[in-house]
């Protein structure tokens, strides 16, 4: 729902704008994609940013898993918005 979507935009552009960008114009992964290597499905994103990946993604810290799946849902509207 569009107030979810809201809720997560914010939470992506506080938590991990720094790294991704607008999604697809910073340092860390691209996610302006329909598929993302390391998030197959909606429960593998919201793990990856709960828990991180090794190497470089920290997991998130100060986030409900509310908001975690919000940003997840975010992060797919981008892949879904893809050129």
């Amino acid at each position: 729902d569009p107030a979810s979507l809201a809720a997560g935009k914010k939470n992506y552009e506080f938590h991990c704008a720094f790294c991704h960008g607008k999604g697809d114009d910073g340092m860390a992964a691209n996610l302006v994609s329909p598929t993302l290597i390391h998030a197959p499905s909606d429960t593998a994103l919201v793990s990856v940013i709960k828990n991180g990946l090794g190497g470089g993604m920290p997991g998130a810290l100060g986030m409900t898993d509310e908001e975690m799946w919000q940003v997840a849902g975010y992060v797919r509207s981008l892949g879904r918005s893809a050129p």
